[in-house]
């Protein structure tokens, strides 16, 4: 656990700015607090859920595949190529990440309609109870741990700003992932 020094080390911003500046003179300070508080948010979010889904006995990447199926329009299915690119896993992951979650009778791969090759992904009615009471669970907790001092409009403001940056790491990446 930190101690409280630290914690205002990581949360002073400023002093953080004023630090890369020197250590980094030709890097926008901007850049370098960015990857740093993103960075650390990011893992400290993640631990915060695998400890939650570990109680509950559910792994992190078979919990963030039904998390995308649940929030998919329509009849919560997808390919698997959409679900490796928004869940961010290799192909293999994916793959090995199904098959836990079809032996756990969380999916069903069903033959896609438009290519006969390819499988489409759907969430059972047993992954959808699973992935619910799961997120219920998180979710209350996590506002728990922010405690009453993160407002809504706070909530709100850092979720637009972490998706605007996903966007763009993302974005980043489309021309190394084309053909060349």
């Amino acid at each position: 656990m930190p101690s409280h020094s630290e914690g205002a080390m990581i949360g002073d911003v400023t002093a953080i700015l004023d630090r890369s500046a020197d250590v980094f003179p030709d890097v926008a300070p901007s850049t370098v607090a960015l990857w740093l508080l993103a960075t650390r948010a990011g893992r400290m979010t993640e631990a915060f859920t695998r400890e939650v889904l570990a109680e509950q006995g559910t792994e992190d990447t078979e919990f963030s595949i039904l998390v995308f199926l649940l929030l998919s329009a329509g009849p919560h299915r997808t390919t698997m190529s959409d679900l490796a690119n928004a869940v961010v896993l290799s192909q293999p992951g994916t793959t090995r990440a199904l098959q836990r979650s079809e032996r756990n009778g969380t999916i069903r791969k069903l033959a896609d309609p438009t290519d006969g090759r390819s499988a489409v992904i759907e969430l059972t009615t047993k992954g959808r109870q699973v992935v619910e009471t799961t997120m219920r669970i998180l979710f209350e907790r996590f506002e728990e741990r922010l405690g009453v001092g993160f407002s809504t409009a706070q909530a709100l403001t850092v979720a637009s700003a972490n998706a605007g940056y996903a966007l763009a790491l993302d974005a980043d990446q489309t021309p190394a992932r084309a053909p060349a």
